[in-house]
């Protein structure tokens, strides 16, 4: 079996690409986003429009990547320094059991 630490190093558990919502909010919203979007593309009419309109909708798909990517790190980082804290204040309770801060 495999280690978490392995499975982030070769890619295979990447949360930024393999995750999905869950919420039922979301996809309600994600619905609403995907008919106007489809409106929109049919006012654009012509072929020049409608690739102006992907090329725009790519860029903003990439947006949203690298923002979940930062994000990510960013939850990560303070999952880390929230555990480092919760370690220390446990050892230090240890260390001294009848001290109170």
């Amino acid at each position: 079996m495999e280690t978490i630490l392995k499975k982030l190093y070769s890619g295979e558990l990447d949360p930024t690409k393999f995750y999905e919502p869950e919420s039922a909010e979301y996809w309600k919203e994600d619905a609403k986003v995907n008919a106007i979007l489809t409106k929109w593309a049919n006012k654009l009419g012509s072929d020049d429009n409608l690739e102006f309109f992907d090329e725009m909708f790519s860029i903003y798909v990439e947006m949203v990547g690298l923002e979940r990517e930062e994000i990510f790190q960013y939850g990560f980082n303070l999952a880390v320094k929230l555990m480092s804290e919760a370690y220390s204040a446990k050892l230090s309770e240890e260390m001294y059991p009848h001290q109170r801060n």
